[in-house]
């Protein structure tokens, strides 16, 4: 054999032992891979990443981390279906391991499966409680019950988890941020102690902004601008207004006694809610009561609000005449007509209070100017009192 063959085995030799020597030297373990993974994930080359974490974990499967990065991974990439078989074989490897089951959740959240991912979420935080579990529980059912109008998920339910989460994280500002948005929504959706919760709602979204939450901080200032303390007090009379429809005097005086002692609520809401209190006062037989409440709102009611004003004194003028105080009951019509009001019926009304303080003739003219504006009712007072 000549010297060049025995050359070429001893190259083929050194190359194959190089070859083994630098496998063994360059072999790298599943921590070494999981690294270089991670870094790949926060330089955002997942395709890379995902690389590295099918490597650590063909080289250690009992590494649950390799588990949790890919499957993280490929929640990235949009590769949902086998994000959740990742998290779903972590479960089977290591069911006690609370963040297989959070990351679940996540990825069903992504599906829009959201009645499921509450459930991992729910799971999750019953092995391990912790900020971000209450987070994601309370919007989940936060989004359940604005977008499915979910019953059993009430407001005072979710605010709670939400404030869990915000004690254990006080620095977050999503959760002050969710739980103004969701007193607001209350507020304006169930009966409630509408005062109070406008104050806490401030204080929530207050908050959020003062940990720098651009959206929490346009939510504060639109609630102000809006003036949402007006828009609350409405709210109250409105419910004012719809409890005494039903007969339920006592909850709508309720209402509108909550208005009124607001040392907040603007003049115009006042007088108004004044009004409707007086109105109610009056419905209860309490006349007098009724009486020195419509005069109040007189007092404090704008001149240039010529309606509303005729029409306390013609409604103050129905309680005088229930009580007899014929007198009185006719300065305030009196006093409704240079205001404005100009009807058959008030002409009417007029007529019979003139009878009865025996003004005869005037009455006869009130009446005939009650037809004339067509209500024919006033005809069978004129028949029996004018026509003799």
């Amino acid at each position: 054999m000549n010297k060049n063959y025995f050359q070429s085995i001893f190259s083929c030799f050194l190359f194959i032992s190089f070859t083994f020597i630098s496998s063994i030297s360059f072999a790298q373990t599943a921590g070494e891979y999981i690294e270089a993974g991670q870094l790949h994930f926060k330089n955002k080359t997942y395709y890379d990443a995902l690389k590295n974490f099918n490597r650590a974990f063909m080289t250690d499967s009992n590494n649950i981390e390799s588990l949790v990065w890919r499957g993280q991974t490929k929640m990235k990439l949009g590769l949902y279906e086998e994000s959740l078989q990742d998290f779903e074989l972590g479960i089977v490897i290591r069911p006690n391991e609370s963040r297989f089951y959070s990351e679940k959740g996540m990825v069903l959240m992504y599906q829009g499966q959201y009645e499921q991912a509450l459930n991992s979420f729910v799971l999750a935080n019953n092995i391990e409680t912790k900020s971000f579990h209450f987070l994601m529980i309370a919007e989940m059912q936060w989004h359940l019950k604005k977008s499915y109008q979910h019953k059993k998920y009430n407001h005072a339910q979710i605010v709670k988890n939400y404030a869990n989460a915000s004690k254990m994280k006080p620095k977050w500002f999503l959760p002050y941020r969710r739980m103004g948005e969701i007193l607001y929504d209350s507020l304006q959706n169930t009966v409630c102690d509408e005062i109070e919760l406008t104050k806490q709602i401030s204080k929530y979204y207050q908050k959020a902004t003062d940990l720098d939450d651009e959206i929490g901080k346009e939510l504060l200032n639109n609630f102000y601008k809006n003036k949402k303390i007006n828009e609350t007090i409405r709210i109250m009379i409105n419910k004012g207004n719809y409890y005494g429809l039903n007969q339920n005097f006592d909850k709508a005086m309720e209402m509108y006694d909550k208005v009124i002692d607001n040392g907040e609520t603007q003049e115009k809401y006042y007088y108004q809610t004044l009004f409707q209190k007086a109105k109610l006062l009056a419905k209860k037989n309490q006349y007098q009561e009724a009486i020195i409440t419509y005069s109040a709102v007189l007092k404090i009611i704008p001149a240039q609000e010529k309606k509303d004003v005729a029409n306390a004194f013609y409604m103050r003028s129905l309680c005088f005449n229930v009580l007899e105080n014929y007198e009185n009951a006719l300065t305030d019509l009196n006093q409704a007509f240079a205001f404005g009001f100009d009807n058959g019926f008030m002409y009417a009304e007029r007529g019979n209070i003139k009878l009865k303080l025996n003004q005869k003739e005037e009455a006869c003219k009130d009446w005939n100017e009650a037809t004339k504006k067509g209500w024919k009712e006033a005809e069978k007072n004129i028949k029996v009192n004018c026509l003799k």
